[in-house]
């Protein structure tokens, strides 16, 4: 997955601690509610937020969204006020093959919708935004092999290209820690 090999990454030059609070399934208002807890009892120096595409899939309106990662923040913040946060946002969803065009026409209008109230508070809080959508979306789009068997989910190279940009958002955020 792309978690792992964010921290092989890390642990390339530096001495890495790693949990991974994540739940399968978890839109970002379970994050707050189930994970956050977890999260910040490690009192985190960096942390990978992954979330968005259930959000995506419930049809998670904006503001409950927003409302969620703001609790997320400022948990993860409380705990550990130096903590750098990374946010990927959801995922290129309407690079779904096995989606018919209204659904990847209304994939595309969340994911953007989402993304950009992730961008925002990311912006807002001085959090680092790693968009995998935007920076993967063509790829997805032009090769389906990218896909695991469920064509729903990344495969290994497809989690390649999200880890790909998530490693510069990581470097980023070992710069920016005091």
């Amino acid at each position: 997955s792309y978690a792992m090999a964010t921290v092989w990454h890390l642990a390339k030059t530096h001495r890495v601690s790693f949990a991974n609070t994540g739940r399968s399934g978890a839109t970002t208002h379970d994050v707050a509610r189930k994970q956050l807890k977890e999260a910040a009892s490690y009192k985190p120096d960096i942390v990978l937020i992954g979330v968005g595409a259930n959000d995506v899939t419930h049809l998670t309106r904006d503001k409950t969204v927003e409302e969620a990662m703001k609790t997320i923040v400022h948990g993860l913040k409380a705990a550990s006020p130096d903590v750098q946060i990374i946010i990927t946002g959801a995922a290129a969803m309407d690079a779904i093959d096995r989606f018919t065009w209204p659904v990847k026409r209304l994939a595309y209008v969340r994911v953007t919708s989402l993304n950009k109230t992730f961008s925002r508070i990311a912006e807002e809080n001085n959090l680092i935004w790693a968009p995998i959508a935007d920076k993967t979306r063509p790829a997805f789009k032009a090769d389906p092999t990218l896909f695991a068997e469920d064509k729903f989910h990344p495969n290994a190279r497809g989690y390649a290209l999200w880890t790909a940009v998530i490693i510069p958002a990581l470097e980023q955020a070992l710069v920016k820690r005091p």
